[in-house]
């Protein structure tokens, strides 16, 4: 199979002057002796025999020998990986059987404590001739995790019992019922708009989800009607929802800046934190977010190769050759800029936000909040004039390479576009800052909400949330035009404008959206998104958003003949891969991911299990939006 990557400026459909890079490929036969490296040198000879003139628009040739045996072979690195996962999974169940046997064991001495209540006291006597006091273990195995005295059976405090050993808190870390409880225990939380967020984040993941099902997924192994997706698939007013899901990615940042701001003002606004606290606030978030992320590097290198195998499966090579080379710029959360900004790493695909999110959270984040607790008349200009940095850069970068929206969600140079404008910190920080922003102006309205609640009416949420409404619909369809009819629809001015400014008008649509939730007058609005449904879907979006790319590539590229394109094959696809997304979330929910933020709860020597569920555990990715 050979693949060719080539800018087809002669393709016009309806009368459009677009120039479209397509994809095409061929099916040939070579000699046995042929390697994949020996295609690209070839295949040009060839291909000027059957089309001189097309041979000056091809911009990459790939090659791969189509073998039914064409699978990778096992290696210790695949072994040790599949190992760790089975290590894993074996000791949260061998956790959870334990403490199920050792609740049942004292029970039953409980049991018998009671029957020896009734005997004569000579009797206890004998049965206990020391007066040593019973360590209640059972009580011990459900008293809270930081040490709290089981309660005595009595009713008493129970101070003169045993704490509960270190050695079994830690055992309870990995307890899968434990854990499943904690999932689904309902989003109570002392932060008034906190639960709406649960709503967005969830629809906003599996809009991820769908992106990334037809880009990857479909796209990546080609389609064989493809005249008549461009000629009326792309060009429906309907499919401008599939265009804008870049979208959702935007409401992660503004999410990420909400929650952190909301959480770092009042910390700051105490005064300057100490070195101990700012260096559990980088190793905290640090190791929530790795653990799982390193996992997927290592399913990337090791074990997802022994899954994809066909004529498509070179496509997962490029990700594969570089999670090889550049894993440790992932783990550290620089791929975004290394090698270059102009040729970031393609290490795990989705990992990109989780770059720009680190570097937001270690410094836009405590910059922008500490001066705005400091003093708002610094703090305002400051958040200001970042947020219009990003507008002026964006707009620059634009307007310079002569970026133009065309009838693909990227410009008439994807990799350029990509590299220069999607991956930036400095293109991307728009919808974050202005979710900090919301956050400081929320909590600097804290003193005065009573009055504001009062005060507010119902017709001013209803033009809040119709001001949003609008905002957020003209960002979704205001470009079908350009994807109907081409990038010539639009002149210099309209593009820069649009691409530089819409992500943070999107920010704005969500802060406005939030307003009315705050305040409590958020009426049906925030019913919906803060319903008890969305609670433990939204715990599970950090992984969904890190392993849904597995079915996908899986599905997508161990294909051995091009997709026909058609709607209902689109409808599956994305709800198999949300379904199988959300499995393999709550998975790495129990075994890894709730875990690890136990065992840091418990190593923060946090003395209530309850301030350790909302902040250290129930919310793994939540400050990172996702």
């Amino acid at each position: 199979m050979v693949s060719l990557v080539m800018d087809l400026p002669f393709v016009h459909i309806n009368g459009s002057n677009n120039s479209v890079p397509m994809m095409a490929y061929w099916g040939v036969c070579l000699p046995s002796n042929c390697s994949n490296e020996d295609i690209p040198a070839v295949f040009p000879l060839v291909m000027r025999l059957y089309s001189p003139e097309m041979v000056h628009h091809v911009r990459k040739i790939s090659g791969y020998f189509a073998d039914e045996n064409s699978f990778n072979d096992w290696n210790w690195g695949a072994v040790c990986v599949l190992g760790m996962l089975i290590f894993l999974a074996v000791v949260a169940i061998a956790c959870t059987l334990f403490l199920r046997f050792w609740k049942q064991l004292q029970d039953r001495k409980k049991q018998m404590e009671k029957e020896e209540a009734w005997r004569p006291d000579s009797e206890q006597a004998l049965l206990n001739p020391f007066g040593l006091q019973h360590w209640d273990m059972a009580s011990s195995v459900n008293a809270d995790d930081e040490g709290k005295h089981p309660t005595g059976s009595d009713g008493s405090s129970g101070s003169t019992r045993m704490r509960t050993p270190f050695w079994l808190r830690i055992v309870r870390c990995f307890c899968i019922s434990r854990n499943t409880h904690e999932l689904l225990r309902s989003n109570a939380r002392n932060d008034e708009f906190i639960s709406q967020l649960d709503g967005m984040r969830v629809v906003s993941i599996f809009w991820v989800v769908l992106g990334h099902t037809v880009v990857m997924g479909m796209g990546g192994s080609g389609i064989t009607n493809m005249y008549y997706v461009m000629r009326d698939v792309v060009r429906r007013w309907t499919y401008m929802l599939l265009w804008s899901a870049d979208f959702s990615v935007d409401s992660f940042f503004f999410m990420s800046g909400l929650v952190v701001a909301w959480k770092l003002y009042p910390c700051l606004k105490k005064g300057i934190p100490t070195v101990w606290s700012l260096i559990l606030f980088v190793v905290f978030r640090y190791v929530r977010l790795t653990a799982l992320l390193a996992v997927c590097i290592l399913l990337d290198i090791y074990i997802i190769p022994l899954m994809i195998h066909g004529p498509w499966s070179y496509m997962y090579n490029i990700y594969q050759d570089d999670c090889r080379e550049h894993w440790w710029a992932v783990l550290l959360y620089i791929q975004n800029l290394y090698p270059s900004p102009q040729n970031p790493s393609t290490c795990w695909p989705v990992s990109w936000y989780l770059a720009n999110d680190m570097q937001f959270y270690l410094v836009l984040a405590p910059l922008l909040v500490g001066v705005s607790a400091y003093s708002w008349k610094l703090g305002w200009p400051l958040m200001i004039t970042t947020l219009c940095t990003s507008f002026v850069t964006t707009s620059t970068l634009v307007a310079v390479n002569d970026y133009r929206m065309g009838m693909f969600p990227l410009d008439l140079n994807p990799d350029d576009n990509v590299s220069n404008i999607y991956e930036l910190p400095w293109t991307r920080w728009q919808p974050y800052v202005i979710g900090i922003m919301t956050a400081v102006l929320l909590r600097q309205l804290q003193p005065y909400k009573e009055w504001i609640v009062a005060k507010f009416k119902w017709w001013a949420s209803c033009g809040i949330f119709a001001a949003a409404g609008a905002l957020m619909l003209t960002l979704i369809f205001g470009a079908y035009p350009v994807r109907r009819d081409g990038s010539a629809v639009w002149g210099e001015a309209q593009n820069v404008a649009w691409s530089g400014f819409t992500r943070g008008a999107w920010g704005v649509s969500l802060a406005l959206f939030l307003l009315p939730c705050y305040f409590g007058h958020g009426g049906i609005i925030s019913d919906l998104l803060g319903h008890r449904l969305f609670g433990p879907l939204s715990k599970l979006t950090y992984g969904i958003y890190l392993l849904h790319p597995i079915f996908i590539m899986y599905y997508g590229w161990s294909r051995w003949q091009p997709y026909m394109y058609n709607d209902k094959e689109i409808v599956a696809f994305f709800l198999s891969a949300a379904v199988i997304a959300t499995a393999l979330a709550y998975l790495s929910w129990l075994i890894l991911e709730r875990p690890v933020a136990n065992l840091l709860g418990l190593l923060a020597g946090r003395r209530r299990r309850r301030a350790v569920r909302p902040r250290a555990a129930d919310n793994d990715a939540n400050e990172n939006g996702v």
